[in-house]
């Protein structure tokens, strides 16, 4: 007898739970369904943090997944794609800080601020960011770094359509979702599910059964598309580096016309080289040009160069199973290492 199926003997909320858990995960539908019947018949609104957190990251995969009318989700599909997953991240986040202290949500903790207040959602609460940097520091969780950058994009992609209106295609939000998916998917696995009661740890893991399946349609999009990429990509490995925008390996310099000369293959998003050099140094915490490295040996200039940049070519270099890699200073004008090669070892970016 398991754990689950002890407690449950005592508990029938929690053999409830079980049992529906485990019908699902033995009965897996093709498309993916898991029954949910805290979202089918509840006649009120009731949704605590990790139930909410759980139900946006549903309808993410729901949008972003195939559809019987078109295959391919559509405009509005992407939208509220973008909005409940930045939604989700926020929501997950800050209830793993409720389980260690309410306090840790509130932004600042003024005169007058009280647990009722809190309860009745009177205060100013912390952003993702801030969420995670208290989970790290103040709850002293252990959560990897690799995550941080798909949020941050997540977060510009979700503020761009918010306030100024968003121009993105499939191409560019789903490696993003994907990747913040795969964060949020190991968070709740590692460090939110198991702090939870049982019973709502055990209906939390009947929601993740249609969230895996979700992401694992999105995460094949992804490799099928670079699939159907090898052959355009082929040959130009030693000018192709991560693309900003959508994470994938296909960002290609001197591969267009001026003024946009580097062009990612996988989400068409064209870049300057000055553009594309600076949003490096955003992106990746790395200095631009002069400030570190000085001007490209070839052409002078240092607007268009970026430091500790890792090609493919870099990466195919490094011995199987390393993800250590060397990494050039490069100059995205000339598609070329603006100096030597640095020898020094580099994490994948």
């Amino acid at each position: 007898m398991t754990d689950d199926e002890g407690a449950a003997a005592e508990d029938p909320d929690l053999k409830f739970w079980t049992t529906i858990r485990d019908a699902n995960s033995r009965f897996v539908r093709e498309d993916g369904y898991v029954w949910r019947p805290s979202a089918t018949y509840n006649a009120g609104l009731e949704l605590p943090p990790v139930d909410n957190g759980l139900d946006y990251l549903v309808t993410v995969v729901d949008h972003l997944g195939p559809h019987e009318d078109d295959d391919a989700p559509n405009a509005l599909h992407l939208k509220y794609a973008l909005l409940h997953l930045d939604a989700a991240a926020e929501v997950l986040l800050k209830a793993r800080l409720e389980l260690a202290h309410w306090s840790l949500v509130v932004e600042r903790i003024l005169p007058g601020t009280t647990y009722s207040k809190y309860k009745a959602g009177d205060f100013k609460s912390v952003g993702t960011e801030e969420a995670l940097r208290r989970l790290r520091q103040m709850v002293e969780l252990d959560i990897p770094k690799e995550g941080d950058t798909a949020l941050e994009a997540l977060g510009k992609l979700r503020n761009q359509l918010q306030h100024y209106g968003l121009v993105a295609t499939r191409e560019e939000i789903e490696p993003v979702a994907a990747q913040v998916l795969d964060f949020l998917v190991t968070f709740l696995d590692d460090r939110l599910l198991p702090a939870l009661p049982p019973v709502a740890r055990v209906r939390a893991e009947n929601d993740m059964l249609h969230v895996r399946h979700g992401l694992n349609q999105i995460q094949g999009f992804v490799d099928e598309r670079m699939g159907r990429l090898d052959n355009e990509l082929k040959g130009r490995e030693e000018r192709t580096v991560r693309c900003t925008r959508c994470f994938q390996d296909a960002l290609v310099a001197g591969d267009g016309e001026a003024p946009t000369t580097v062009r990612c293959h996988f989400c068409r998003t064209a870049f300057t080289p000055e553009d594309i050099a600076a949003e490096w140094a955003s992106v990746h915490r790395a200095w631009i040009g002069s400030r570190d490295h000085g001007p490209c040996d070839s052409c002078g200039s240092d607007a268009t160069v970026a430091c500790r940049v890792v090609r493919v070519s870099d990466v195919r270099a490094a011995q199987d199973g390393s993800h250590t890699y060397n990494h050039v200073t490069f100059c995205f004008a000339c598609a070329l290492p603006a100096t030597p090669a640095v020898p020094a070892p580099r994490s994948t970016p």
